[in-house]
Order: structure tokens, then sequence, then C-alpha cells
């Protein structure tokens, strides 16, 4: 599933900053560079390092997500095939 993020100059430009800070769609080196030219910020290696951090950690979170939602419907399945049985 692609995260939308709004266009430059759509009025929604809180909504973009956080879409680009929060996409798994982008790399942290494409995100820094966002960050720099659209919204001013001084772009050095520690914030590179937090934002590798922050992509590290979306990814985590959506794999999390997926395996929770697996278990829990393979676990549902059964319990429905063994009320059938």
């Amino acid at each position: 599933m692609a995260n939308k993020i709004p266009e430059k100059g759509s009025g929604h430009e809180l909504h973009r900053l956080l879409g680009v800070l929060f996409t798994t769609e982008m790399s942290a080196r494409e995100k820094m560079q966002i960050l720099k030219t659209e919204y001013g910020f001084p772009v050095e290696e520690e914030i590179g390092k937090e934002l590798s951090t922050m992509c590290n950690l979306s990814e985590w979170v959506i794999e999390k997500g997926m395996k929770e939602g697996l278990e829990k419907g393979m676990k549902q399945g059964m319990k429905q095939g063994r009320k059938r049985a």
C-alpha cells in the first residue's frame, strides 16, 4: 500500500511534511533533500541518522502489524474450521 503524500503547494503543507517524514516509500536521503529544499531544515549528519532510524522504525511497525494480523487471522480461521467440522 503506497502512502499518499500531498503535492507541494497543495495547501496541505503540514500533512505533506508529516507524510514525507513517515512514508516508507522514500529513503532517508530523499527525505533529507525535501526537508532541506522545501522546508529549509538544516541537513546535518545527525538528522540523517535520525531519519534512517525513523524509516527502520516505521518498517518494523508495518511488519509487526502484518505478523499480528496474520496470526489473528490464522487463529480465527482455525476456530471457524473447528466449528464446521
